[in-house]
């Protein structure tokens, strides 16, 4: 069996031959082909290794470091690792090179992989075969996995807790099952970091909220005003993106409900705009 992988997304399949499509491109959220061009690419897990990508990691405060890979492959994101001393929570998920095992293993591993949504569940088969961990998604999204795994737990609801201090909650929009993390644990993060994968995207000048991020397609005023109220019960000052760049250092909180309030009221006519 080979692990054939999207050359667009990075999602993995298990087979004997090359997969006709990939499911996760093959969607209106997403694009099929360099640029769109519709041309299926595929590579897989040997050759990943032997082009020499490696994992970065960086750390960016106590107890969080950044996991990158270099060269990008797929969509790009960045995972983040948070330490702890009853066991270590990565969220969200992309290529795990073997070769840079050793270095993750040396923060103390990984007990946990919890996705925000399908265009980052890519390499979560790996992580949880090297690691022996469990892998959580959202089970109103769990029907886009590409390669089933027997350490996968799908959770229900709209929050699941992990631990003192880390709070997962189901925002929906981007995906029904989008989700973000809250990491408040006191003397690690006062002041509390959200991280949101695709659910909320951080901004030049604040933040927005898609459907399609690539294809410039918009959520509906309503489904952002809900997921602004479930936001606005939050305590965070940070926010942290799916990209090493999509970072609201300070205020995140208050950006965020500025840029739902703006976002919502263009499209409903109630902010006053000259379009024409």
């Amino acid at each position: 069996m080979s692990v054939f992988i999207c050359v667009t997304c990075a999602a993995q399949y298990e087979g004997q031959e090359t997969p006709s499509c990939c499911r996760i491109c093959d969607d209106d959220r997403q694009y099929v082909g360099e640029n769109g061009s519709g041309i299926q690419e595929w590579t897989t897990a040997v050759a990943v290794e032997d082009s020499g990508h490696r994992n970065s990691i960086t750390q960016v405060r106590e107890g969080l470091h950044v996991i990158g890979l270099e060269p990008p492959l797929g969509i790009g994101q960045v995972a983040h690792l948070i330490t702890r001393p009853d066991g270590n929570i990565l969220w969200d998920c992309l290529y795990l090179s073997q070769a840079s095992v050793p270095d993750i293993q040396a923060l103390g591993g990984v007990s946990s992989v919890v996705i925000s949504h399908p265009h980052f569940y890519t390499a979560a088969a790996s992580w949880a075969q090297t690691f022996g961990c469990k892998v959580y998604v959202h089970a109103a999204d769990a029907g886009w996995v590409t390669q089933p795994f027997p350490s996968l737990r799908q959770w229900t609801g709209d929050r699941m807790d992990l631990g003192p201090g880390l709070t997962v909650y189901r925002l929906g929009g981007h995906f029904p099952g989008s989700s973000v993390l809250l990491w408040d644990e006191q003397g690690r993060a006062p002041e509390g970091v959200l991280f949101t994968g695709d659910t909320i995207m951080p901004t030049p000048r604040g933040a927005t909220f898609m459907y399609s991020f690539p294809n410039m397609l918009p959520l509906p005023a309503g489904e952002v005003r809900r997921m602004r109220g479930t936001a606005e019960g939050l305590r965070f000052d940070q926010l942290r993106g799916s990209f090493a760049h999509r970072v609201i250092e300070e205020n995140a909180r208050e950006v965020v409900l500025r840029s739902a309030a703006l976002y919502i009221g263009l499209l409903d006519g109630t902010e006053a705009r000259t379009y024409f």
